[in-house]
C-alpha cells in the first residue's frame, strides 16, 4: 500500500497523511478526530481536492495540528470504502478515534472544508458528550439494521408481483430523451443493462436498444482514443469526465457482445471487439499478464506520461467475462484465448484459503473479487472449458466456508473467518473499529453469486446451489425494496434462479 496524490502541483504531501492501521493506533493514544479522505488516483475531483482545498497552508496547519489525517486508496481498500463512502469521491469525513462519523461528505470547497474542521474541532472540545450520545445511537440503529439484514426473519417470497414492482421501480429512471437511465450525470448502468437482457418484453428490448444507441453515440465513447470514459456530469451526456476504468469498459464489452446476439445487431459485436482493442493496446501489462485498473481523467494540455500499473483481480476477473462473452459471439480465437491466459493468472494468486488475492500479492478478504472469479469461470465453462468448471465449484466451496454466517444464506462483504491466514491478508484484521467492526451483506455482491449458483445447478444437476441463491435472495428482498433501481441485480439473479416468473 502507498499514499498517491495528483500528479499537478499540489502541496497535499504536506498533510501528515496515516494509512488507516496507524491513524487509527495514532487517534486512540493523542484523544484527537480522524480526518479521513477516501480518494483514488484516476478521479478528476480527487485530484481537484489535492490541487486546491488540500493544499491550503492554513487548512495543513489545521489538519496536522488538531486532527489525525487518514488517506486511503479505495481500490486498495475495498472495505473501508464500502463502509465510510458518503456519495462518492472523493469522500472527505471526520471521525471518532474508534472510527464512528462525525460528519462529512464528497468534495468541499476550501472556505467550506476550513469551515467543517473548526466545527468539528469546537464539538470536539467542548460538545464531547453529547457527540458520544449521537454517535452511541446511531451505531445501535445501523448494527440493529445490519444485523436484520443478515439474520432476516422476514424474508420475503419472490413472487412474480415482488419481481414486477421492482422492475418497474428500475425502468422508471429511463431517460426516454436521451437515453440511459436517471435525469443527472450519467453513467452507462451496465448493472441495469445486463439485467434487461434477462428479460424478453418488447418494453425491455425497447430500452436496452435506447440506451445502447445512446453510449455508441455519446461522448462518453472516446472514438480516438478508444474505449468509455465513466461517465458525463450532464443528462445529455455531452460532459463527459475522462478517466477510463477496466472494470467499466470490460462491463460495456460483456454487455454489447451479448446484446448483440439477443438483438441481430452487429454493430454491437463491432463496438465490443473494438473496446477490446483498446484494452488491448492500453491497458494490458504484459510483465504482470494482467490489465491495468484504470486510465486517469486528465485535462486538456495534461501530459499522459502517467503510468500507474496497478492491476487488481476484481476487474480482470470481469475481464475474463468480457473476453469470454465477446469469443462466444464473434467466434474469433484471439479473446477467447486471452480470456483463458488471463483466469489462469488469476488462479494462481489463490491464497492458501483457497480464495482470490485482490492483488497479485495481497488480501484474500473480498467477496467482490470472489463474486467476479466465479462469473468469469463459469462464462468459461459456457464456451467449453471443463477444467473451469471444476474451477468454479472449488472456488465456491472455498466461499462458503470463509464469508457464510452460520444457519444464514447470505454472504459477508469481506473479512473472511479469521482462520489460515495467509500473511498478506493480516493487516486486514487490524484496527476494525467504527464502521469496519459491523458485518456487511452487500446486495450487488451476494446478488451476483446468487446468479452464479443458479448457473452451477444448471451445469452439474445439483440443487443445491440453486437453492441457496433462493435463500439468499429470499433475505435480500426486504433490503431491495429501499434501494431503487440500484436493487437492479436481484431482479436479474432471481430470473436465473427461477424465481417471479
Amino acid at each position: 500500500m502507498s499514499i498517491r496524490f495528483s500528479w499537478r502541483p499540489n502541496q497535499a504531501h504536506l498533510i501528515s497523511w496515516r494509512e488507516w492501521n496507524d491513524a487509527v493506533a495514532d487517534a486512540t493514544a493523542e484523544d484527537r478526530p480522524i480526518f479521513l479522505c477516501l480518494t483514488t488516483s484516476w478521479c478528476r475531483w480527487c485530484q481537484a481536492l489535492d490541487e486546491g482545498p488540500l493544499s491550503d497552508d492554513v487548512l495543513i496547519a489545521t489538519l496536522n495540528r488538531a486532527f489525525v489525517p487518514a488517506r486511503v486508496d479505495v481500490d486498495e481498500r475495498p472495505d473501508i470504502a464500502l463502509r465510510y463512502s458518503i456519495g462518492g469521491w472523493p469522500t472527505t469525513a471526520f471521525l471518532t478515534p474508534d472510527g464512528e462519523t462525525i460528519t462529512g461528505g464528497t468534495y468541499f470547497t476550501t472556505p467550506e472544508l476550513i469551515e467543517m474542521s473548526d466545527n468539528v474541532l469546537d464539538i470536539w472540545q467542548k460538545h464531547r458528550e453529547d457527540l458520544a450520545a449521537e454517535v452511541a445511537e446511531l451505531q445501535l440503529a445501523t448494527t440493529a439494521l445490519l444485523k436484520a439484514t443478515r439474520e432476516n426473519p422476514d424474508k420475503r417470497e419472490i413472487s412474480a408481483d415482488f419481481i414486477a414492482f421492482l422492475t418497474e421501480t428500475a425502468l422508471s429512471a429511463h431517460d426516454s430523451e436521451y437515453g440511459g437511465f436517471g435525469k443527472g450525470a450519467k453513467f452507462p448502468r451496465t448493472d441495469i443493462l445486463e439485467t434487461l437482457l434477462e428479460m424478453r418484453d418488447d418494453r425491455s428490448r425497447s430500452i436496452l436498444n435506447h440506451t445502447l444507441d445512446s453510449l455508441l453515440a455519446a461522448p462518453i465513447r472516446d472514438r480516438l482514443g478508444g474505449g468509455f470514459y465513466r461517465y458525463s456530469a450532464t443528462r445529455d451526456w455531452s460532459s463527459p469526465h475522462t478517466e477510463k476504468l477496466l472494470a467499466d469498459n470490460a462491463a460495456l464489452a460483456s454487455v454489447m457482445a451479448q446484446a448483440s446476439a439477443a438483438l441481430k445487431r452487429t454493430d454491437l459485436a463491432d463496438e465490443a471487439i473494438a473496446i477490446i482493442s483498446f484494452l488491448d493496446s492500453a491497458m494490458w501489462l504484459p510483465n504482470a499478464g494482467l490489465y491495468r485498473h484504470s486510465l486517469p481523467a486528465f485535462d486538456e494540455g495534461d501530459s499522459m506520461e502517467i503510468n500507474d500499473e496497478r492491476a487488481y483481480a476484481i476487474s480482470n476477473a470481469a475481464t475474463v467475462t468480457a473476453l469470454a462473452n465477446v469469443a462466444a459471439t464473434t467466434g474469433q480465437a484471439a479473446p477467447a484465448k486471452q480470456a483463458q491466459r488471463l483466469a489462469d493468472t488469476l488462479w494462481n494468486t489463490r491464497s492458501n484459503r483457497g480464495l482470490i488475492a485482490h492483488e497479485t500479492k495481497g488480501a484474500d478478504c473480498y467477496l467482490s473479487t470472489q463474486g467476479n472469479m466465479l462469473e468469469a469461470l463459469l462464462a468459461l465453462h459456457r464456451q467449453g472449458d471443463d477444467e473451469a468448471q471444476v474451477r468454479a465449484e472449488e472456488l465456491w466451496q472455498a466461499i462458503d466456508s470463509y464469508f457464510s454466517v452460520a444457519g444464514h444464506s447470505l454472504l459477508l462483504a469481506d473479512l473472511a473467518a479469521p482462520v489460515n491466514v495467509p500473511p498478506e491478508s493480516t493487516y486486514m484484521y487490524r484496527a476494525r473499529v467504527g464502521r469496519l467492526s459491523r458485518t456487511e451483506t452487500p446486495l450487488p455482491d451476494n446478488a451476483r453469486i446468487a446468479a452464479c449458483l443458479a448457473h452451477l445447478t444448471d451445469i452439474t444437476g445439483d440443487t443445491a446451489p440453486r437453492n441457496r441463491a433462493r435463500g439468499m435472495l429470499e433475505q435480500l428482498a426486504p433490503q431491495a425494496m429501499a434501494m431503487g433501481n440500484y436493487s437492479i441485480g436481484l431482479i436479474r439473479a432471481a430470473l436465473l434462479a427461477g424465481l417471479g416468473r
